[in-house]
This record gives structure tokens, sequence and C-alpha cells, in this order.
């Protein structure tokens, strides 16, 4: 909406979105470059729908404001109902009912990545209002987070992996190509796993049972240089079990494999 005149209101754009179902809520990034939101009823709504694997957040891109973009759809490691969500610097902080606050690096808005999360009622991670993280606020000096929990009360919490601001160190380009790992684990049904790479790679994803057997090979996907870039991997159709990894990425001037261990329960 363009409220330049307070009497004679004008909109400027309508956005929609897939399976839309009652959008709630959102935040501006600290440039104003891009929204996140979320919508309210749709993990209930469509609950059924293989879309959703886990709790959506939407990212808008608004660079033009005539004509807005939906740059991606994220979906968080568990399947719960989302309410406010705000974001300050290089974080954005989710508080999503029964799964509780979820921290995402959203340094790369274009990849998301959960770094951190508080689940304020564990015993049930439901589709539901009754319980869990209705609101937070990430923005008292100390870095301290408070949050807001419909049946259990207030939760005062002080992250210890976040760093609000950005240092030189954090900017540069990586030296070599390493694995992060990947969160959560053990997981269910997908979890994410992070790396990092000196230069720009075609990186490719290939995961193995306990026997050696190759289980999912995932197509080359192309990457730029830099920290925390990562790739969604879902073990919808596999058995609970451990399961090994491999990042093979191929740079102008060399290959390079990485691996790392994974296990999804059911």
């Amino acid at each position: 909406m363009d409220v330049t005149d307070k009497s004679n209101t004008v909109s400027v754009a309508v956005m929609t979105y897939p399976l839309v179902a009652y959008s709630h809520q959102g935040w501006f990034t600290d440039d104003h470059r891009y929204f996140i939101a979320n919508d309210e009823l749709d993990e209930a709504n469509f609950r059924d729908n293989f879309t959703f694997r886990g709790t959506r957040t939407l990212f808008w891109d608004l660079e033009d404001l005539d004509d807005p973009v939906l740059l991606l759809e994220y979906f968080s490691p568990e399947k719960t109902i989302d309410h406010n969500l705000y974001v300050r610097g290089n974080y954005a902080y989710l508080s999503n009912y029964e799964s509780g606050l979820r921290i995402l690096d959203i340094e790369d808005v274009s990849n998301p990545v959960e770094v951190a999360y508080f689940d304020t009622d564990p015993a049930s991670n439901r589709v539901s209002f009754e319980y869990g993280a209705w609101s937070s606020y990430p923005y008292f000096k100390s870095g301290i987070v408070v949050v807001s929990s419909m049946e259990q009360g207030l939760f005062v919490l002080q992250p210890t992996t976040l760093s609000i601001t950005a240092t030189e160190q954090d900017v540069k380009v990586p030296k070599v190509f390493s694995l992060r790992g990947n969160y959560p684990n053990p997981f269910n049904p997908s979890t994410r796993i992070t790396f990092d790479l000196p230069a720009s790679a075609e990186v490719t994803l290939l995961v193995f049972d306990m026997q050696g057997r190759l289980v999912m090979a995932r197509p080359g996907q192309q990457f730029g240089a830099g920290a925390r870039k990562s790739i969604e991997f879902s073990g919808e159709g596999l058995a609970s079990g451990t399961y090994v990894y491999r990042l093979m990425a191929v740079m102008e001037h060399e290959e390079a494999v990485r691996a790392g261990v994974m296990t999804l329960v059911r």
C-alpha cells in the first residue's frame, strides 16, 4: 500500500503464493529488500499435502514494489503451525508454536539455514494452536532473546552460536572446501547439509547405506564461492538407520570429496 496520502491510500501490488490459507505476519530484512512472511493456517489446512514436509516460511523479493517476487519457500525440519517472526541482522527468529523458537541464518537470503532452536514444548510437535512458542523479542543489545510460550511461560535465552554483527572474518571466502555437517542430525524426514566453498563449483551429493550401497544420487548443482552453502536431503522412502553421504565438488582447478554420517529416525 502507498500511504503517502493518508486520506487516499493506494494498492501498489497484490502478492499471492501456492496454497494460501491465512497470511498472518512478516518482517523486512534490515535493508528492506526482502520480506519474510508466514501463513498461520497452511500447515493445518493442507496437512495431508506432500508439499508441507515442515513449517513453511515465505521469502519475498521486493526490489520492485510494483512486481514482488516469491523468492523461495523455506520448510523447517519440524511440521507445526507458525506465528510471529522477526529479523535482526543476519538472523530470522521464528515462533513456531509446538516446535518452539527456530533461528535461521539469512546472510544468504536465497539459502536460509537453521542454526539454532529452542523447543518450549518438547513433549509434542503437533499441528496445533494449543501450546508452544507464540512470539519472541530478539532486539536486546545483550543479544538475549525472550520467547513467550502459551502454556509454559516466558523463556529468557542467550544464543551462544550467533554473532549479531558480521566481522571481517565472516565475509572472507573460505580457503578450502570443508564440510560443516548436517542439521538436524538425527533427522526425520529431511536434513540440510552445509559446506564451505573456496571457489565456484558443481557439487554432487551421493548417499550410501552402511553396506556401501548407493541409495540416492543428486545431480550436480552449481554454487558460488562462499561459506555456509547447503543442500537439503529428504529421507522419504528410506528406512531408519545410519547413512554415509559424500559431497563431490568440481572446481576449475581441482576436484574434492568430503564425507559425513547422518541418522534417519522414524
